[in-house]
């Protein structure tokens, strides 16, 4: 299915687009799976309130994915709205309604596809915040968002220090990414000699989700030289196979 980057004056121009009132406003953005691995599909899917049968203005929407990476601040952060991947126009259907009777449901479902980049400036992405826009049957006539966002994960082992140098007997806060989801994860401080200097427990993660978590990671007892974080779901197991690492430089 192809999709194609909106650049920044794109975006703004979608601003310029008239807004008009309509009765059907958002109730809720769903993704599934929501973790998903980079060039994988997943379905977005979007419901609105009940309206007339003479309301249905809303005839066409299209999902918008913005990377949310993750900075050297021991959190993520930084949308990347200049590099927003937008899907094409789906129609937007209308089912009679269950809860009032004599009205319809609006409802919005697209597949779409994450793109295969897994960083952008340089900088790794953790998720895709994801959102639909709603237009008449034309296509010109915008109604907007309503505000509802939901993060597509993706699927990609991780470990990210928040910075690559630490004191002698200082710690760093580490994103441990893609374990904890359903299961617990660790964090390994490996020394030059492969020998581990301490492990990290990643607390599991709501399930569904890929596993992202903030853990502080204690250099105690390291010396000045280069180490390894290693992450995988191993106690024992320094090896990144399957999982990631990262360097960090101990400094006197």
């Amino acid at each position: 299915m192809p999709l194609h980057r909106v650049t920044r004056p794109g975006l703004l121009a979608l601003g310029a687009l008239a807004l008009v009132p309509t009765s059907a406003s958002a109730i809720g953005i769903s993704a599934a799976p929501k973790c998903v691995k980079p060039g994988a599909l997943t379905t977005v899917t979007m419901e609105y309130s009940p309206v007339g049968p003479s309301q249905q203005t809303r005839q066409l929407g299209r999902t918008i994915m913005v990377p949310n990476v993750y900075k050297a601040t021991g959190k993520g952060g930084g949308l990347k709205e200049r590099y927003a991947v937008t899907s094409p126009f789906a129609p937007i259907t209308y089912a009679p309604s269950t809860r009032l009777p004599g009205t319809l449901d609006p409802r919005f479902t697209q597949q779409v596809q994450l793109p295969s980049a897994t960083t952008y400036d340089k900088l790794p992405v953790l998720s895709y915040s994801t959102r639909v826009e709603a237009y008449d049957a034309s296509g010109t006539t915008f109604y907007g968002f309503d505000g509802r966002t939901i993060d597509i994960e993706v699927d990609v082992p991780r470990v990210l220090p928040s910075g690559t140098r630490v004191r002698r007997g200082g710690s760093l806060n580490v994103l441990a990414v893609g374990y904890g989801a359903g299961r617990k994860g660790y964090t390994h401080v490996v020394g030059p000699q492969n020998k581990r200097l301490r492990r990290v427990e990643v607390p599991s993660s709501r399930a569904g989700s890929c596993g992202r978590r903030l853990v502080s990671v204690s250099f105690r007892g390291a010396k000045p030289a280069t180490y390894r974080l290693v992450l995988n779901t191993s106690r024992t197991s320094r090896s990144a196979k399957g999982g990631a690492s990262a360097k960090v430089k101990v400094t006197r």
